[in-house]
């Protein structure tokens, strides 16, 4: 019996490239692209290009949702939250953002990181598993009256709407956003907003320079995995493989999931009630001014053409009577 022979190479790579062909191609950027990362769960695709700018795009039809421009540092990488509602973005300063997808809104960022954000991951716990979390629910109602609602305009620029009342909605799940950047430091934090832990990869090797390539956080949250390049100025890199022990936040996951969601409450109670609070002032502040010019102007015509007395005492006889004095 003989053998069937194998395709020559080139024959090999001739039906392969037959065997794909162009759907769409468009030029759709206007610089060359640096980062992508593909949404897991949605038609997204988010592109880092040269001139620091985010753009998402809908792949199917190339459709552009939103940008994102960086005015103090440089993106450098990019992760999706699992369920694709968040975008989170590094930067050469050590800033990581969240991002809400609906609005293209930057709704909270940590700067857990003095250096460049060289990988992020973000990782969902498999919520079949016995051991998944359980949600925190919502108790403000019974130790707070309902919150005023915002103020649609709150009188001038000074003010701005707190970036945390626009955040996305929480993961279905508990999740976990992991962060490594060039001086071996590796974050990781719940929901990407409540910091559980911080690696320093660099003491390991105090000798040598210490910088994260990858990062990986296992779904059952029990094994973090990092590449890191370790080597001396001047000298060839040497690449190791770090395995850390997660297996405390696997077992804590409902107590960190709880932590988390009842801080990004607190927060947003007190960010809502800031800005209700500086509006009042706004408001308090432009009333009692135009109160103030139309007093003086009382107090002229008091002066040139009235009768004697303070315009305080026209005033209160005023409030008091409820009909005007003879000025």
């Amino acid at each position: 019996m003989e053998l069937e022979q194998p395709d020559p190479p080139d024959e090999v790579e001739a039906k392969m490239l037959k065997s794909f062909s162009v759907v769409n191609d468009r030029a759709v950027l206007s610089s060359s692209a640096t980062v992508m990362e593909w949404c897991p769960t949605m038609d997204l695709l988010a592109v880092v290009t040269q001139d620091d700018t985010i753009v998402v795009h809908r792949f199917l039809t190339w459709q552009q949702l939103f940008t994102i421009t960086c005015a103090d540092s440089s993106f450098t990488c990019l992760a999706w939250r699992p369920d694709g509602k968040v975008l989170a973005s590094g930067s050469a300063n050590g800033v990581v953002d969240l991002y809400n997808v609906e609005s293209g809104i930057s709704f909270h960022r940590f700067s857990l990181h003095q250096a460049r954000i060289t990988c992020m991951h973000w990782t969902l716990e498999d919520a079949s598993s016995p051991l998944a979390s359980v949600p925190q629910p919502d108790r403000t109602s019974a130790f707070l009256p309902p919150l005023p609602s915002l103020p649609n305009d709150s009188g001038g620029s000074a003010f701005q709407r707190p970036a945390s009342l626009d955040a996305a909605p929480p993961a279905p799940c508990f999740d976990l956003l992991v962060a490594g950047d060039e001086a071996g430091k590796i974050s990781l934090s719940v929901a990407g907003v409540f910091c559980v832990g911080l690696v320093e990869a660099a003491a390991l090797n105090s000798s040598q320079k210490c910088s994260i390539v990858r990062v990986h956080l296992s779904q059952d949250l029990e094994s973090l995995v990092a590449v890191a390049r370790t080597g001396v100025p001047g000298a060839a890199a040497t690449y190791r493989l770090l395995r850390f022990d997660t297996h405390v936040i696997s077992e804590r996951r409902t107590e960190l999931r709880q932590l988390a969601e009842q801080n990004a409450q607190i927060k947003q109670l007190l960010d809502h009630l800031t800005y209700v609070i500086a509006d009042m002032g706004q408001k308090w502040k432009s009333t009692f001014q135009a109160f103030e010019s139309k007093f003086s102007l009382l107090q002229q015509m008091l002066t040139n053409e009235g009768p004697e007395g303070k315009p305080e005492d026209h005033l209160i006889f005023l409030l008091i009577s409820g009909s005007s004095s003879s000025a």
